[in-house]
């Protein structure tokens, strides 16, 4: 397999020099394709449905990630892998900006959108088995806030400044002033269409941001003695040894219903949320300028979203994920009314300012128990790298069922009536975590 450069194994990095960068690089393409692609069909006219549909579906290899996993685990070496598919992602990113000026934009674009997902996935698999492989259970716990952060500040970067700075290309290429205008002027000859040139632009900027990452982690990422590729012996684990291994340990069913349940009406609003505050005031939406979500969404979401995943890893880093549970089971949740009340009143942009922030902080911090929660689910079995591949499919499938349903529901209830079934949808979430809050008290 060819990958960048890689330095041979020498002496310990502390995680803070490659965690980071590893998950600012995992995140990138997902957001691109839950998120950002939501965007750019939006405003390139594409309907709620369809939009959902679609996003939805190209989602579907991290659901099925789990099937390949295995062969990630003993083809080679974990750090191998997340470096050959960091390159990968860099050239479908680039893809992606040529495809978005081509003039039947749709179909290339979804072809290009569907690689980087897969490519994607496969990164997932070699990074988090890395992370595992490289950290003890307590830099785990610690990190664990860390990379949460460094995946979110990832989806800010994309759907933030990205988002802000494609916005701020459309102004320019309407002839009104603008700070990029100069910018616009540059790409005007290449692609002369003026609302899907700045998404063009936009695509090559993220491409080069992760060329530079990639060739940092190929320099920083340590080469860790644990991390060696499989053989063909009767310890390599195979796909039913993997989903053996995840289904046979205690209470797999509440597992599975948190997994399930935890991030479901999260997903359904985050599906919608760029649609919502894009569409005009007729059509219940905040008429939020595209500009605006990503300056919302990249400065004060960043400060309160790195807040919130720093304090909920330190916060179970030191008490446990016992104590830590139920508050950070309410920060994920409550927020979701401010968004009900949102499309109740379709209040200005500062108003929509704070609620971004206040739901940036809240999924920071309550995302850190998910995490820790799946890593002890996975870390329990024989093959912990293919049975966090199961669970983060799952985790997945659930993604994909709220956001396949989320178009269909907003169009026919109306953006109030969708954001009170999301308030809904976070009860029956409430009942797995009394098997999750009991399982979290045994002693390590």
């Amino acid at each position: 397999m060819s990958t960048a450069p890689s330095p041979s194994e020498g002496p310990h990095r502390h995680p803070w020099w490659f965690v980071p960068t590893l998950y600012v690089l995992e995140g990138l393409p997902y957001f691109v394709v839950n998120e950002v692609a939501v965007i750019l069909m939006k405003r390139l006219d594409v309907d709620n449905v369809a939009i959902a549909w679609w996003t939805s579906l190209l989602a579907w290899p991290w659901t099925l990630k789990m099937l390949w996993s295995p062969f990630v685990e003993v083809a080679s070496t974990r750090r191998r892998w997340l470096l050959a598919m960091e390159g990968v992602l860099v050239a479908t990113t680039a893809a992606l900006a040529v495809a978005i000026a081509s003039p039947s934009w749709f179909a290339p674009t979804l072809v290009v959108l569907g690689l980087m997902a897969f490519a994607s996935a496969t990164h997932d698999v070699a990074v988090d088995g890395f992370y595992m492989l490289a950290l003890d259970g307590k830099q785990q716990a610690f990190f664990s806030g860390i990379r949460s952060t460094a995946y979110r500040l990832a989806r800010i970067f994309v759907a933030g400044f990205v988002v802000w700075f494609a916005g701020t290309l459309e102004v320019a290429a309407t002839g009104v002033p603008s700070p990029l205008a100069g910018v616009d002027r540059a790409f005007a000859g290449l692609v002369a269409d003026p609302i899907r040139r700045p998404w063009v632009v936009a695509f090559g900027l993220v491409a080069a941001v992760q060329a530079v990452l990639w060739l940092y982690n190929a320099l920083m990422t340590p080469a860790v003695a644990a991390d060696r590729p499989g053989d063909a012996s009767a310890d390599r684990p195979s796909l039913t040894q993997a989903f053996t291994a995840f289904f046979r340990q205690p209470g797999i069913g509440w597992v599975l219903a948190f997994i399930l349940t935890y991030r479901f009406p999260e997903q359904m609003l985050v599906k919608m949320a760029g649609p919502f505050l894009l569409d005009p005031i007729a059509k219940g939406g905040l008429a939020v300028a595209t500009a605006d979500v990503g300056l919302v969404q990249g400065t004060l979401g960043v400060v309160h979203l790195v807040a919130g995943g720093i304090l909920g890893g330190v916060a179970i880093a030191r008490w446990g994920l016992w104590r830590c549970l139920w508050p950070m089971v309410a920060a994920m949740h409550l927020p979701n009314l401010l968004y009900l009340a949102a499309a109740l009143t379709q209040p200005g942009l500062g108003l929509v300012s704070v609620v971004v922030s206040v739901e940036q902080f809240g999924y920071g911090f309550g995302f850190s128990a998910y995490t820790v929660f799946l890593l002890k689910a996975a870390g329990r079995t024989s093959s912990p790298t293919s049975s966090y591949a199961v669970a983060t499919g799952i985790m997945a499938f659930g993604a994909f069922l709220a956001g396949s349903l989320s178009g269909l529901l907003q169009t026919a209830l109306g953006y109030p009536a969708f954001f009170a079934v999301v308030c809904a949808l976070s009860l029956p979430a409430i009942v797995p975590l009394f098997y999750v809050a009991k399982a979290a008290r045994v002693p390590e």
